[in-house]
């Protein structure tokens, strides 16, 4: 399957029926369980002047929850038009207050004459790609501080349900394919461009990734400000813990053992004993807005 033959079946599938089904579905229960995650993990980090890309946007629910937030502007990428239409009318009807843009077409192959965003999300986007590298280069590449992302972890049971639903697409002459990626190779794509780690989140059907641009620490905002990317969204300067490496081993050997507090994550809608963050290791993307709001 090719990137084109990709996005020709994406469209296929999510036609104007599945665009308003889901609207329907939005506006009766709210998000679903990964966009709740992705949100949860936005919401920590000061969003305020930025603009955020938003690829396989679908209905637009990123763009309208995060409508408080004070984003200077979004831009929704989809391969669908039903999706795009339905979400000009979703955020009309949200009377959301600032700017935004609808761009159609493979993401993949036309990341290269999007606009940059500050942030790039990409909710239950790359378990429909078949590219998966390209997918994430080109996020990587428009994206000048965060790049986050929902998937299928990579267990037994999701290769056993994708397998499935593949065969019931090959059943019904469906060229519409999931798929579930390796996440070291996904890690190894953003790495290369320059991210780091800052966050992960994981449930039984879906995982979140956030990955923070390694240099963001003289990273040109959109609204002229310089960043730092060099403390947790949660505090106000990086925090050392003695024995680091120690208390990791520790945690994975007891696992009722509680996490230190930067390194806790309840998220709405899912068990708190399957939420994870990543290691402290990594420099985390933070804003000066951020830290003086904390102190």
């Amino acid at each position: 399957m090719t990137c084109c033959s990709s996005s020709c079946a994406a469209a296929a599938q999510f036609d104007p029926k599945v665009a308003e089904r889901d609207l329907r579905r939005y506006q009766r229960h709210g998000p679903d369980l990964s966009t709740r995650i992705l949100l949860s993990e936005l919401r920590r980090w000061p969003l305020e002047g930025l603009h955020l890309l938003d690829v396989g946007a679908g209905i637009g629910v990123i763009a309208v929850e995060l409508a408080g937030a004070g984003l200077a502007g979004v831009t929704l990428a989809d391969a669908s038009p039903a999706y795009l239409e339905a979400a000009r009318r979703h955020l009309a009807s949200r009377a959301a207050p600032r700017p935004a843009q609808f761009l159609l077409g493979d993401f993949a192959a036309t990341a290269a004459s999007l606009p940059n965003a500050d942030i790039v999300t990409l909710d239950r986007v790359v378990c429909c790609y078949p590219d998966v590298e390209a997918l994430l280069r080109g996020a990587a590449a428009r994206a000048r501080r965060m790049v986050a992302f929902t998937y299928h972890p990579d267990r037994w049971y999701l290769h056993a349900a994708v397998a499935l639903e593949n065969s019931w697409y090959r059943l019904n002459q469906n060229p519409f394919r999931a798929f579930v990626h390796s996440p070291e190779g996904m890690a190894a794509v953003l790495e290369s461009a320059g991210f780091v780690r800052a966050a992960r989140q994981a449930t039984l059907p879906w995982a979140l990734d956030v990955y923070c641009r390694a240099d963001a620490s003289v990273a040109q905002l959109s609204n002229g400000e310089v960043s730092s990317c060099y403390a947790s969204p949660a505090t106000s300067r990086p925090r050392r813990y003695r024995g680091a490496s120690t208390r990791r081993r520790n945690f994975s050997s007891n696992p009722t053992r509680k996490t230190p507090p930067e390194r806790e994550q309840q998220t709405e809608g899912m068990s708190p004993r399957i939420a994870s963050r990543s290691s402290a290791a990594h420099p985390q993307c933070f804003l000066p807005e951020a830290r003086s709001a904390a102190v």
